[in-house]
């Protein structure tokens, strides 16, 4: 199964007590960044693979 952006926004990870850790909202942060990013990511690859697509048909390249 491929890792989503929804993936990493609802993993959820244990709390360990009397450990030393990282922040966890800091990591919450972090993460959130992270899943905007591969979310635009992913949209400008969908709309490459289109316009590649219309490209190699010979049609014209969709409109952005």
């Amino acid at each position: 199964m491929a890792l989503t952006p929804d993936d990493v926004v609802t993993k959820q990870f244990q709390h360990v007590r009397f450990k030393e850790g990282f922040d966890p909202d800091e990591v919450d942060d972090f993460l959130d960044e992270i899943v905007v990013e591969w979310r635009k990511t992913i949209a400008e690859n969908e709309e490459l693979k289109a316009k590649l697509a219309a490209l190699e048909s010979g049609e014209a390249a969709p409109a952005t």
